[in-house]
């Protein structure tokens, strides 16, 4: 016969829980209790301490770093080497000549040269003083208008002769020499073709060719010109 466990649950007792009653405090208890609390006081005091003086050091080093960044090195330790106007010049400056042809390049090179050698002078000396800045922006306009009266009309130079007058040439009038045709290189590679299979294609028959409207041996998929 099949038990029925669910009466058999039902029908057992309930569980009894026991409370205990709580132990008479003693006098030693009562005083050790009394010593951890001032003990753990002590210890979130002290940590708290700990933490100020790490915020307040942290809050001076913070300060030091910014009044060190905000700050500029005196002149007086500024060696004029270690500055960006050191080496602040033109890069073509030849040092040897190649050939006699070149002689007259070379001059015109370190003309050049030395007329940028002595702005970035000029503008050393002024600095960042208003007034010296306004004296050189009117003695640069004064000889700009000079230098336009001299070369006529107004004519400005561009792109094309600032790189004539740097390389020492003048730009072709006829180009000889091309860039290389493009490769198809997408697709798979495939074979040359041989002289017979050359001449069978040429006798196929005539096809109308809808890219550019005429009968030929080929049709508007693959056409030559289209390729082109």
């Amino acid at each position: 016969m099949p038990i029925m466990w669910g009466l058999v649950f039902r029908s057992l007792p309930p569980q009894r829980i026991r409370y205990r009653k709580p132990r008479k405090s003693s006098p030693q208890s009562a005083v050790a209790l009394a010593n951890a609390i001032s003990r753990v006081r002590e210890n979130v005091e002290e940590r708290r301490v700990k933490r100020r003086r790490v915020e307040t050091k942290e809050a001076c080093n913070a300060h030091m770093v910014a009044s060190s960044v905000n700050d500029e090195i005196p002149a007086c330790f500024k060696v004029y080497r270690w500055t960006k106007l050191a080496a602040k010049k033109p890069i073509f400056e030849l040092d040897t000549i190649v050939s006699t042809s070149y002689a007259q390049v070379g001059q015109q090179n370190r003309m050049i040269s030395d007329a940028w050698l002595r702005l970035y002078r000029c503008m050393d000396l002024v600095g960042r003083d208003v007034d010296k800045l306004h004296y050189v922006i009117n003695a640069a306009e004064s000889i700009q208008q000079k230098l336009e009266e001299v070369v006529g009309g107004g004519s400005m130079s561009n792109a094309s002769t600032d790189l004539q007058t740097y390389f020492g040439c003048t730009v072709l009038d006829i180009v000889e020499i091309q860039p290389p045709p493009v490769s198809v290189t997408k697709g798979r590679a495939k074979r040359m073709k041989t002289g017979v299979e050359k001449v069978v294609e040429q006798q196929m028959h005539a096809r109308m060719c809808h890219y550019y409207k005429q009968v030929t041996s080929h049709d508007s998929r693959n056409c030559p010109e289209k390729r082109n």
